[in-house]
């Protein structure tokens, strides 16, 4: 390099190897946060699904509480609310807000049915829907091997769900059908 000695090239490689350390150290961290914080709440919730016993209203309160505290959220980071055209809103959120609710709903019901461990096997099978509906959807041609790499979670939902012993078809079901929708 012209013009640079070795301490400043060996001070500069130092700085980049930081930086890079600091964002695998940080993406763990949030990782980390993220399945702790899935983990607490499904812990959660099924304690009060197990207390109260009506997963639709709690469903309904925790889409209520989101309304009521992102309005601050949104007024403080100054987002323009009419950003959106009537037509995005109409053909794109709406569908998809729609399939959140029912999604969630259904999600909350098996919760109730069966036990958190179990949800979460049923819930390990979204990488089966994720690539059938972008094949019926979009009609992507994935290699074999993508389809390949979806045997061993069929094989592995399949043993883990072999004797449950807190099997439920309502809550398998709904589990299915929460699971095959957006989450």
């Amino acid at each position: 390099m012209i013009g640079l000695d070795r301490n400043t090239v060996n001070s500069v490689d130092d700085i980049q190897k930081k930086r890079k350390i600091k964002k695998i150290l940080l993406t763990v961290l949030l990782t980390a946060v993220w399945y702790s914080s899935a983990f607490i709440k499904a812990l959660l919730t099924k304690y009060i699904l197990n207390r109260f016993g009506y997963p639709l209203t709690l469903v309904m309160n925790k889409f209520l509480a989101i309304s009521i505290y992102l309005v601050p959220i949104l007024y403080l980071s100054k987002l323009k609310f009419n950003c959106f055209s009537k037509y995005y809103i109409f053909r794109f959120v709406l569908p998809i807000s729609v399939l959140l609710v029912i999604s969630t709903s259904l999600g909350y019901v098996a919760l109730w049915k069966v036990t958190v461990s179990y949800q979460q096997i049923i819930r390990a099978t979204q990488p089966i829907f994720t690539v059938v509906l972008i094949r019926i959807l979009f009609h992507t041609v994935y290699r074999v091997r993508v389809y390949l790499s979806l045997i061993p979670i069929v094989v592995g939902v399949s043993i883990a769900t072999f004797n449950e012993s807190s099997f439920n078809l309502v809550g398998m079901l709904c589990g299915v059908a929460a699971t095959s929708m957006i989450r």
